[in-house]
């Protein structure tokens, strides 16, 4: 997959979920790793990539929690559109994706993810557990 010259840049405006641990991103139609989730928002997400993904590729992915023995084995899929795709350090590349298509399957495995997020955060700054939860809708 190659990256054209005139690539969009990072032009996020939502609010992002920045991630305590990542996690891994698989292409469903592959079985493959496509790499890791850094961040979420409501409308997409960014994965940290040792593919160079074209921009407007149209893919199907999962996320996995290897953290999670029980998560690890399911796998949720959902549609995501490339947007932009930068180089990062390393050989890598920053990627960001719309979401196109996320079924009630993968939106709670989102919104599991980010709750269980949410209590270690709170836990290390003892912030607010009520604060306004994540969702997809």
């Amino acid at each position: 997959m190659k990256l054209p010259k005139e690539c969009r840049v990072d032009e996020r405006t939502r609010v992002r979920h920045t991630l305590n641990y990542f996690l891994d991103v698989v292409d469903c139609n592959k079985d493959e790793k496509v790499g890791l989730m850094v961040d979420l928002s409501n409308k997409g997400l960014m994965v940290s990539s040792h593919i160079e993904i074209e921009v407007g590729l149209e893919c199907v992915f999962a996320v996995v929690d290897n953290r999670d023995a029980q998560q690890s084995e399911q796998k949720e899929p959902f549609t995501v559109k490339s947007v932009w795709c930068k180089p990062s350090a390393e050989g890598s590349f920053d990627v960001g994706f719309e979401f196109i298509d996320v079924p009630a399957g993968a939106k709670l495995v989102f919104e599991n993810f980010t709750s269980k997020q949410a209590k270690v955060r709170d836990r290390k700054t003892k912030l607010n557990p009520t604060a306004k939860q994540f969702s997809l809708t």
